[in-house]
């Protein structure tokens, strides 16, 4: 089962890859082009640097970038806690993909790490994610 979250994971993002394109980022998640010009350079430090902001200011499609790279330990250490946060997070406004990839996620987990997460979350929301990470 542990090989299956990263072959899952990468059909999943490949799937979601083809509303990746300029015309779905404009308008409504627009902000955060600049990000995804960065991640499909593989600058994940710049992805990161302009994708934190608006996921710390609420934007479901930048928490769901987060979770991606925290699954992948791209530009931060590989952490299922964080990915599955802020899965969560971007998943409590809609986000369809972020919940797949969330509820994968917790199936790599221990009992503690899920708990972890979920504890995480509410935390982040709740200091409007100030003082944390």
């Amino acid at each position: 089962m542990q090989r299956s979250l990263p072959v899952l994971m990468a059909l999943v993002l490949l799937s979601s890859t083809v509303g990746w394109s300029a015309d779905y980022w404009k308008g409504k998640h627009a902000y955060v082009q600049k990000g995804l010009d960065a991640y499909e350079k593989e600058d994940y430090e710049t992805a990161l640097r302009e994708w934190r902001p608006f996921a710390e200011q609420g934007h479901a499609a930048a928490q769901f970038m987060l979770g991606v790279m925290y699954s992948h330990g791209q530009g931060v250490p590989q952490n299922l806690v964080y990915a599955h946060m802020w899965y969560n997070i971007a998943a409590s406004k809609g986000h369809k993909e972020a919940a797949e990839l969330r509820d994968l996620t917790a199936k790599e987990m221990t009992p503690s790490q899920f708990e972890k997460a979920q504890d995480l979350a509410v935390e982040y929301v709740k200091k409007k994610f100030k003082g944390c990470d």
